[in-house]
């Protein structure tokens, strides 16, 4: 039998054929991949080097906040203030000189002469007490209800004219008024008063009448803050830069049978509700709240921290009365010293008041408080306040 023929199979056989083009893009890709080997060697035997090589920097256990990495920021808080531009100062109070009744009726060159003394004698502002506290309107007023309730004085003085003097002598302007004291226009009839109790037809008054007692305007009394408000308007259009309200609280005596008309909104509430109407009234013309510091101190319910706590955040006249302190000498000590007794006198009182009241607060002095208090304020470094 014939025997069979060994057949010898190779690997070709297995394979498809390659074409030369084939062969070419291999070569080409293996040479790129070779040659991506080689740079990523050397990028990394580089970095070795700098960072743990024999020239790497050595790490100190005494660099200072300020020598390590830092987070960029944002934004320089140097550069921005650089950068941008600054908001104003505020302005001062500066220094105030009142004018008498009888310098309000000054005219012509006597008046111009006045505003120029004034303002060579260092004063920036010039104060016109228009509401007294008996509650007579000092100025030519256009106000209805000032006609209605008889509160204009016999001789009012010319707003305008004054009001044009201060300017030309480049002075401020502001007006004194007496807000919720005013016996003139309280009164059960233009319904803008107090009423005593349930006795609806009887006028309240602050004490009784033969201790000198007199009706209050009530801030309850929509009648009341209209009259006040209608005030502001009017003393805005006509110039004033600033109007200083005292008297702007309830009185201290003879109110237990006080009917506060609005059980549900508390006097302090109404105060505030009241201040805010005269602001809103007068535009631009600042308003200053003026408080007597001893007075409402020691009215308040808690001690002076709480008492000057709860006026913070708001722009106010912070009176300094030395008759209003030793007046209420017994009952503020208490208020200053939390019960403790001490010989502490109407001076040093007035001294923990200053100390006391805030940057908001615009410093008040009585005329004739200023010579005494002056060393005070020196110490404390006071150099404007206004004096009424």
């Amino acid at each position: 039998m014939a025997r069979a023929r060994k057949v010898i199979r190779t690997k070709n056989i297995y394979k498809k054929s390659r074409s030369k083009g084939g062969r070419v893009f291999r070569g080409l890709l293996y040479l790129f991949l070779i040659l991506a080997l080689v740079g990523f060697g050397f990028i990394f035997s580089r970095e070795w080097s700098i960072r743990f090589g024999p020239d790497a920097p050595k790490p100190s256990s005494d660099l200072s906040p300020s020598s390590l990495p830092q987070e960029e920021p944002s934004s320089d808080p140097e550069e921005s203030v650089s950068s941008q531009e600054e908001p104003p100062p505020a302005e001062p109070f500066g220094r105030v000189r009142k004018l008498s009744e009888e310098e309000l009726r000054l005219t012509g060159e006597a008046l111009e002469a006045k505003m120029g003394a004034i303002r060579a004698e260092g004063a920036e502002i010039v104060l016109f007490e228009l509401k007294t506290e008996e509650g007579f309107l000092l100025y030519d007023t256009a106000n209805e209800k000032a006609q209605v309730y008889g509160a204009i004085d016999s001789q009012p003085a010319a707003l305008d004219p004054l009001v044009a003097a201060a300017r030309e002598a480049g002075l401020k302007t502001a007006a004194q008024v007496s807000a919720l004291k005013d016996p003139k226009a309280a009164h059960l009839r233009n319904r803008n008063s107090f009423a005593f109790g349930n006795q609806t037809n009887t006028n309240w008054m602050d004490n009784s009448k033969d201790q000198g007692g007199k009706p209050w305007l009530n801030p309850y009394m929509e009648n009341t803050r209209a009259y006040l408000s209608e005030l502001a308007a009017e003393l805005h259009s006509r110039g004033m830069d600033i109007i200083l309200l005292t008297n702007l609280n309830f009185p201290t005596k003879n109110t237990k049978d006080m009917n506060p008309i609005n059980p549900f909104t508390s006097q302090e509430e109404i105060l505030r509700q009241t201040l805010a109407e005269i602001q809103e009234a007068a535009g631009e013309t600042q308003v200053l709240n003026c408080i007597d510091l001893a007075e409402q101190a020691t009215l308040f319910e808690g001690d002076a921290a709480a008492f000057f706590q709860s006026l913070e955040g708001a722009d106010y006249g912070a009176l300094i009365s030395l008759d209003s302190i030793r007046e209420r000498r017994t009952k503020l000590l208490p208020k200053l010293r939390g019960g403790v007794e001490t010989a502490l006198d109407p001076l040093e009182i007035a001294g923990e008041l200053l100390d006391g009241t805030g940057e908001n607060a615009v410093l008040i002095l009585r005329g004739s408080d200023t010579e005494a208090l002056e060393e005070l304020l020196d110490a404390r470094g006071y150099d404007s306040y206004l004096v009424i």
